[in-house]
């Protein structure tokens, strides 16, 4: 499990920048959080870099 440090709330949501507001948190769970609040899609760029590579002959 990938680790990732984050505030809590997000700043975006009106949390504060305060070092007490730092919790660790699952890499692909807040991703996946974060993308669900925004309409957005996580990736996986390198293979996305990687598909359009081999698409494209390079």
């Amino acid at each position: 499990m990938e680790l990732w440090l984050s505030y809590e709330a997000y700043l975006f949501m009106g949390g504060q920048k305060k070092l007490a507001n730092i919790q660790k948190m699952d890499l692909i769970t807040h991703l996946n959080l974060i993308a669900d609040m925004g309409d957005m899609e996580v990736i996986d760029m390198a293979a996305l870099v990687g598909q359009t590579m081999k698409e494209h002959g390079a």
